[in-house]
């Protein structure tokens, strides 16, 4: 006879693939309230949860069974995708790439399909860490934008305030009136002037560089820039998950065709690295 908590997460499992997921999480939860020592169930309920965008009570869950699951790295790989996945929802890039770098060595280490999806996720990451630092650089730009406007509206003001105390003393040319008009028309006109060529730099910095990944940081097989390239015995690089999927099916070198193995690969470390800091400056490549 199955056990109670395994019927309540049959039952959960048929009502996710439905898309009932809030009624998965309540069988979720019996399943938990009969045996709380299985983190398949709390691995299932965070899922449900990530899909119902309950990322708080899904990181819990992701927690508990990274806790439980240390023994079993299939259950620990996903506890750590949903840990990521939770995180990124909270608005906590930084340590939701951790979590998927974890889960991504995990799933190298046990040749597990999911690594692709790890490795998107892990593009994913940092495109958001990239977008958080860009909305902080524009805001002190715009800040910055505005103090400089200021200083010279403000100079502006002191000097016509001069202008017009050295008129009140009869410290101006015989002109009167019209000289004292004329000279703050002058000023106006240099702080319009100031104001426009301010405007100029500031849209310059605002250019966009040319969005284009330099051709060596794509991966042959999927076309997107590399994470995790590796190198194989004919000097090729290609993405470490994309080509341990294509050996599954071909043991051959993609480009060559020649006979090639997971022992023949060998991490492209210099790729790699540039390639990070490439995203790390320019996060909308993660979407290549």
């Amino acid at each position: 006879m199955m056990p109670a908590a395994e019927v309540h997460k049959v039952n959960g499992n048929d009502l996710f693939k439905r898309g009932d997921f809030h009624g998965a999480v309540v069988e979720y939860t019996k399943a938990i309230a009969k045996d709380a020592s299985s983190p398949v169930y709390f691995n299932n309920r965070a899922l449900c949860r990530i899909k119902l965008e309950d990322y708080d009570n899904a990181l819990d869950d992701a927690d508990r069974a990274v806790q439980l699951c240390k023994n079993n790295e299939g259950l620990l790989m996903k506890a750590d995708f949903y840990r990521a996945q939770s995180l990124l929802g909270l608005g906590r890039p930084k340590e939701a790439l951790r979590a998927a770098e974890e889960g991504y060595e995990i799933a190298i280490r046990t040749v597990s399909p999911s690594a692709r999806n790890m490795c998107d996720f892990i593009l994913r990451a940092k495109k958001a860490i990239w977008e958080r630092d860009q909305r902080r650089r524009l805001a002190e730009k715009s800040n910055f934008f505005q103090d400089m406007q200021n200083l010279i509206y403000q100079d502006f003001d002191a000097k016509v305030r001069q202008l017009r105390n050295h008129s009140d003393n009869g410290e101006l040319d015989p002109d009167g009136i019209s000289a004292l008009s004329d000279q703050i028309d002058s000023l106006r006109f240099e702080r319009d002037d100031r104001f426009r060529n301010l405007q100029t730099v500031f849209a310059h910095l605002d250019d966009e560089k040319d969005r284009q990944v330099p051709g060596h940081m794509i991966d042959p097989i999927t076309f997107e820039i590399f994470y995790d390239p590796v190198i194989t015995k004919n000097g090729c690089s290609f993405e470490r998950s994309s080509l341990l999927e294509f050996l599954k099916r071909n043991p051959v070198d993609p480009m060559t065709r020649e006979p090639l193995s997971v022992a023949d690969l060998r991490p492209n470390l210099a790729l790699k690295e540039a390639c990070s800091e490439f995203i790390s400056e320019n996060g909308w490549a993660a979407d290549s």
